[in-house]
């Protein structure tokens, strides 16, 4: 379990500002000769960027938690350190840490960017964290990115873990759903057997005035096809008549 530390310098909030507040650039100079050397300036004065750039070079978990908890006593971590954190989790297996470390992050109000923001997803799925991704799902809102990417990663995360109702959450959070995002919730309601969902996902493409494409088209039709809902198929195909897509090649005389 990571140990952390409570006690802080009085000035720890101006230090929490600047990641070279202690003998981050030293380490950063000593660790292209002498390992040793860098360790000791840093444990004389962490701070993140020290930290950040010991924890990169680490291919031990429980050295790198080391470091990040002698930066705990005097300081508080930055995204970048969480960063190399996450990033050794995912290297070393040890993936079932992500959700103490992510607990941190919320602590230290530690807003992920994108980028790191996948990676725990990917680390939290890896772990078959269910709790934890449905934490992550409802964090996601706040940040400053609803991306299709991220969007579709939830999608597939949750679906493997056999979540369904989870992947129409995440699905939800997107102000104006894409043609990507389309093709794998309509891929992922067929694949659990859930294909009557289409009529739904057909009424926002036609609230959000999604254009068609070939594939998009060709999917709803088949997943109308799965259900025999004609109507909704017919409903589609008027939809793209500008499309070289057959209608009657979907069903059965």
């Amino acid at each position: 379990m990571i140990h952390t530390k409570t006690l802080r310098v009085a000035f720890s909030r101006h230090y929490s500002q600047n990641p070279f507040h202690g003998a981050g650039r030293t380490v950063i100079s000593l660790l292209k000769h002498n390992y040793s050397d860098a360790i000791e300036a840093y444990k004389k004065s962490p701070d993140p960027a020290g930290a950040a750039c010991l924890i990169s070079k680490e291919i031990c978990y429980t050295k790198a938690i080391q470091h990040y908890n002698t930066l705990l006593n005097v300081s508080e971590p930055h995204s970048h350190v969480f960063g190399t954190l996450v990033k050794l989790i995912r290297a070393t297996k040890n993936q079932h840490k992500m959700a103490e470390l992510w607990k941190d992050m919320k602590r230290f109000n530690v807003l992920p960017n994108r980028q790191l923001f996948s990676s725990i997803i990917s680390a939290s799925a890896e772990a078959r964290d269910k709790e934890l991704l449905r934490d992550l799902l409802e964090t996601w809102p706040r940040l400053n990115f609803q991306e299709d990417a991220i969007c579709i990663q939830f999608i597939r995360s949750f679906i493997e873990l056999n979540d369904f109702d989870a992947t129409f959450e995440a699905y939800k959070v997107l102000e104006k759903p894409t043609i990507p995002v389309f093709m794998v919730i309509v891929q992922t309601c067929r694949s659990v057997q859930q294909s009557s969902c289409v009529a739904m996902l057909w009424n926002d493409i036609l609230k959000h005035e999604i254009n068609l494409d070939s594939r998009l088209c060709s999917l709803l039709i088949t997943t109308c096809y799965d259900i025999n809902n004609t109507v909704l198929a017919q409903d589609v195909f008027e939809h793209s008549k500008h499309l070289k897509v057959s209608f009657h090649s979907y069903f059965k005389p």
